[in-house]
């Protein structure tokens, strides 16, 4: 199984890529919780500066992973997973910014507004 996020340090940036292309970045309760916990992480390390947030391939996030939206098991534990994640990026002493390319959706919009700046391009 492939990581739902990847994290990597390049200089002082912490460039996290959310990592489920198949899905369209889709935002499972594992992905928002590594999400946030990989922002923690920047943010206790001395040497970052900044944390960019992108998606792999077409798009940068489709909103919440609706087939896991299904389980009624899961709405509470998602809806707390959505409100640390997004709380996590919008209190980040660090600043934040949403590299975002193609899709930004429901909670893939939320996420981008939730970072300190967003920067839309075309990838050609």
């Amino acid at each position: 199984m492939e990581q739902p996020i990847l994290v990597e340090q390049k200089s002082a940036f912490t460039i996290i890529t959310l990592n489920r292309p198949e899905r369209r970045n889709a935002l499972t309760i594992e992905l928002m919780n590594q999400l946030g916990a990989a922002v923690s992480a920047a943010n206790a390390d001395a040497s970052r500066r900044v944390i960019i947030l992108r998606g792999a391939g077409e798009g940068f996030c489709a909103g919440l992973d609706l087939k896991q939206a299904q389980d009624s098991n899961s709405h509470e534990e998602s809806a707390r997973a959505v409100a640390n994640m997004l709380k996590t990026v919008h209190t980040s002493k660090l600043p934040t910014i949403a590299a975002v390319h193609g899709h930004a959706m429901a909670g893939g919009a939320g996420l981008m507004a939730a970072c300190d700046l967003a920067i839309g391009f075309i990838e050609v």
